[in-house]
């Protein structure tokens, strides 16, 4: 966590309800508000993940899960400076405005899969999609439901292709290689080490 993060979490605490819970609450609903923001980052909702995060915490507290869906709800607004509602509503009416934009941003997502299975490290076929939809998602302030999605779909009217075929036959050829040379790799370490850390027998004359 940076200073600046440090610093954002401290006059979070400074904060409505926020001032009232003791460090393990906060800190315990602090991660949960991250957890919300996540999610409705990545599929536009947030409605049941709030249930089940508030019926956990207050599980392991004294009060009612309706009194911690509102500390989470307030801490989000706290943290992010904006409700959660409005996050949702925003990136809703959002991905309505892009139009054709961004049609031609995804299919420059999608062009990316194959250099991200391909090149490097190599990734396997969800990872490399996946990242192309995040990076599209935060680029247009979209869900990254949506980006995928529309990673498919311009994909394959630009080639008639299915991106996430493509993706499993370059994964089979070029990322499954690499995957298992590395488990076998781990595999004669974790035997030598084995070996080394062997008790030796001492024979007896």
């Amino acid at each position: 966590m940076t200073a600046q993060d440090m610093f954002c979490v401290e006059e979070t605490r400074k904060k409505h309800t926020s001032k009232w819970l003791t460090s393990s609450q906060f800190d315990e609903l602090h991660l949960m508000v991250q957890i919300l923001d996540r999610e409705i980052r990545r599929s536009g909702t947030f409605k049941e993940k709030l249930l089940d995060l508030a019926h956990d915490h207050a599980r392991s507290h004294r009060y009612e899960p309706v009194q911690a869906e509102t500390m989470l709800r307030d801490l989000y607004f706290a943290t992010y400076g904006i409700s959660l509602h409005q996050r949702h509503t925003w990136m809703v009416e959002g991905e309505k405005k892009l139009g054709d934009q961004l049609k031609e941003k995804a299919l420059e997502a999608a062009n990316t899969v194959p250099s991200r299975i391909k090149d490097g490290n190599t990734l396997p076929a969800y990872r490399a999609i996946d990242d192309g939809a995040v990076d599209l998602a935060s680029d247009l302030y979209i869900t990254e439901r949506t980006a995928k999605r529309a990673m498919f779909e311009a994909y394959k009217e630009a080639t008639g292709k299915d991106l996430y075929r493509l993706a499993k036959e370059l994964e089979e050829e070029h990322h499954v290689p690499v995957r298992e040379k590395e488990r076998l790799q781990r595999r004669l370490a974790e035997r030598k080490l084995e070996r080394l850390t062997r008790p030796m027998r001492i024979k007896m004359s």
